[in-house]
């Protein structure tokens, strides 16, 4: 199994995702299974109405708390999915510069500054390839606030009473 560093999820990874994903369709599979009982009952009510008579008859309150159990559960995948798969460095690279992260390459070809009249920051341009082939182009972007937004962009002139 390929470390998180390769790309990969690693053995604690794979658990936590494991778990994640049992959890989530378990909440999701209960919320369904409540479902059927109501729809589909067993026994004698089954014969008495139809499962869209027994639909209509179900108060609103049901069927926010069934969209909320399955959304829960989407929720607890997605959550399992993204903390176990993905891969994330923090390196400080300086134009020309390269590095390695889940197979791909990450050149940093040009960064500059960029004035504003209320922000100021910098800009970049990041090259991605794989296999020595040209993937994409990322231009990354941070700004820092340098006025309040609120603050007038001229001085007004005092006011005089009268």
């Amino acid at each position: 199994m390929a470390s998180p560093a390769e790309g990969g999820v690693g053995v604690g990874g794979a658990v936590l995702f494991a778990i994640g994903m049992f959890i989530g369709i378990w909440a999701i599979a209960s919320a369904l299974a409540l479902l059927r009982e109501r729809l589909w009952p067993s026994g004698e009510a089954a014969a008495s109405r139809s499962a869209m008579q027994r639909a209509r008859a179900l108060p609103a309150a049901f069927w926010g708390m069934l969209v909320a159990h399955i959304g829960v559960g989407v929720f607890i995948i997605g959550v399992a999915g993204v903390n176990t798969l993905e891969t994330e460095a923090d390196e400080a690279l300086a134009p020309g510069q390269s590095m390695s992260l889940g197979g791909y390459e990450f050149r940093l070809q040009e960064l500059r500054e960029v004035p504003g009249p209320q922000l100021s920051g910098r800009a970049g341009q990041v090259e991605v390839s794989r296999d020595g082939r040209f993937h994409s182009m990322l231009l990354p972007e941070k700004a820092r606030l340098t006025a309040a937004p609120w603050a007038p962009r001229r001085p007004r002139p005092p006011s005089r009473p009268g």
